[in-house]
């Protein structure tokens, strides 16, 4: 703002409520032709018409300059190209010429510059921690009489830096003493750095998150304002545990400190998401017991101490594809559950899955039965199953007799037992038994019977009847004998039952 404004400005200038001045014209004084005298000018340029904000300070200036004009008796007295009630008066009540305007700022000028160098002969500066010298501290001492001797009163504070308030007691050759009050600067110029000491602490941050720097530093509060604080390289939080990292502190003034700092990182995930159990086929024979582990591919893979139990039991009593759930158990406590296959085979023949068990029939002397009627369970067999007669029994004479037959499986697989064949006497039309000559036989009709070994006829036991035990035992040995020779097992290995 040029001092051709200022003198210029009015009251209608001044907006007191939004603290802003309208500069749009300027009061020049000079000699106009005519002689000299005040002439408002406008601005040449669309630049020079503006609004300037003021401070809270020029406000109260204002309001101090309204009220000296109104206590001094002050008013615009004159209008100069329309524009009157100025601010800024002479005695007259006329526009302050420029040249006092001059003069207000060189006396300003010069009570400043004066104030400043009695204050600088006034004030010494001293270091921090440094020991000020009382003779620094008077500006005419050596206008003083020789022999004059200063001191401080009391010992200056140093440690810190500032403005420190003193007395210096200047002592004179005559005893006679002055106490001065001055005032002793402290300087601190050391760097932010080399005032402040940051304190490093351990934080801690889970499995891939990103630490903060400010966290690891435990006195960060304590630092200059506008201290900024960061990693100077990356800390690695892809793996658990203590990582070593370094925090860069940048001080406003620019300096730094590097501060060594750990970073714990901690994996609070629990075994079950740190691992994946994958599942396999179990394959067992029925009503076998399936152990859970062996339906678990990579066990070894798995945390030590890890245990596998099934959600609910697998039947392995039929056979077949069986569904089922792992409960996988970790040594944290948490659990995965694994879908898994249970295949249930069987691969024993039918001649192992059955047993064929036998009763005794009765016939008339010369029948032979038919094999399958020897059989009590053959409805139970599986659907296919034959019966034949390997060895048939001797029914020509009444008593107890044995025979042998082959229980065939649809598998191809087979049984041979032994069986029991009552024969009953032939009663003749006299109602005696038949032990004459003269009557027919009767032709046996046997189904499923082996032929033997010259296709004749079929194999046959000696009869029994009457003989004693000891001839049947023959008998038995007999039989035996019989079915190694026609390579169809041994009978003694079959656990064979019998009615």
């Amino acid at each position: 703002m040029t001092k051709a404004e200022l003198i210029g400005l009015t009251w209608a200038d001044v907006d007191m409520e939004n603290r802003e001045l309208s500069i749009d014209h300027q009061l020049i004084y000079k000699d106009w032709g005519d002689g000299y005298g005040f002439r408002v000018s406008t601005p040449k340029t669309k630049a020079g018409v503006r609004i300037i904000p003021f401070t809270e300070s020029v406000y109260k200036a204002f309001l101090e300059q309204k009220k000296i004009n109104f206590m001094l008796g002050r008013r615009s007295i004159e209008e100069i190209d329309g524009y009157s009630d100025f601010i800024f008066l002479a005695k007259t009540g006329r526009p302050l010429m420029p040249s006092a305007v001059n003069n207000v700022i060189y006396n300003v000028v010069d009570k400043y510059n004066k104030e400043e160098v009695i204050r600088a002969k006034k004030e010494q500066k001293v270091g921090l921690n440094e020991t000020p010298k009382a003779e620094d501290s008077i500006a005419n001492l050596g206008d003083l009489p020789e022999g004059t001797k200063v001191a401080f009163k009391d010992p200056v504070d140093t440690t810190t830096a500032g403005t420190k308030d003193a007395t210096v007691v200047v002592t004179y050759p005559d005893g006679s003493t002055d106490e001065v009050p001055v005032k002793v600067v402290v300087t601190d110029d050391r760097t932010d750095a080399d005032k402040n000491e940051p304190m490093a602490k351990e934080q801690k941050v889970g499995l891939n998150e990103t630490p903060k720097a400010e966290d690891s530093i435990a006195n960060l509060g304590d630092l200059p304002e506008g201290t900024k604080v960061a990693f100077k390289d990356p800390v690695d939080t892809t793996t658990a545990g203590t990582k070593d990292a370094t925090v860069v502190v940048t001080y406003p003034d620019g300096s730094t400190d590097e501060v060594p700092v750990k970073v714990v990182v901690t994996d609070d995930r629990t075994d079950a998401d740190k691992n994946e159990p994958v599942g396999q086929d179990v394959t067992v024979k029925p009503g076998q017991e399936v152990d859970p582990a062996e339906g678990i591919k990579n066990k070894e893979d798995l945390p030590d101490g890890t245990k596998y139990e099934w959600k609910e039991p697998i039947d392995t009593t039929t056979p077949g594809e069986k569904t089922g759930t792992i409960v996988v158990i970790y040594p944290d406590g948490s659990t995965d559950e694994v879908p898994v296959k249970v295949v249930v085979t069987d691969d024993r023949t039918d001649a192992d899955k059955y047993e064929p068990i036998t009763k005794p029939v009765e016939v008339i002397e010369g029948q032979v039965p038919e094999a399958k009627d020897t059989i009590a369970n053959l409805d139970e067999l599986p659907e296919g199953t034959t019966v034949e007669w390997i060895v048939a029994p001797n029914t020509t004479m009444p008593g107890t007799v044995n025979g042998l037959v082959k229980v065939i499986y649809p598998d191809g697989s087979f049984d041979i037992v032994e069986v029991e064949v009552v024969v009953k006497a032939k009663v003749t039309n006299g109602g005696n038994s038949n032990s004459g000559e003269g009557e027919k036989e009767m032709t046996p009709k046997p189904t499923n019977v082996t032929k033997p070994a010259d296709n004749t006829k079929v194999q046959e036991l000696p009869q029994t009847g009457d003989i004693d035990a000891k001839s049947s035992s023959v008998a038995g040995v007999i039989l035996t004998a019989l079915a190694g020779i026609l390579g169809l097992g041994v009978v003694a290995d079959k656990k064979k039952r019998k009615n």
